[in-house]
């Protein structure tokens, strides 16, 4: 998908970009908790064990941030 360009502007503005890569960011974690949600239900985690790995999540996005996802994707 090509980025919007301002009118008269052939470069794309930065706000632009930054929606654009915020929207990216946003499809990606929706797909991640997906997947979460599917294992935890195939495994049939307790409340706890869900809770659990949730925080595991959190520490990951803290020290890589969506690079971590994309990886994993």
């Amino acid at each position: 998908m090509q980025p919007e360009t301002n009118v008269g502007n052939p470069q794309p503005s930065y706000k632009l970009i930054r929606r654009q890569a915020m929207n990216d960011a946003a499809v990606l974690f929706s797909s991640h908790l997906d997947r979460f949600a599917t294992h935890a239900e195939i495994a049939q985690l307790s409340g706890l064990e869900i809770i659990e790995l949730l925080r595991q999540e959190s520490e990951k996005f803290n020290l890589a941030g969506f690079d971590a996802l994309a990886h994993r994707a």
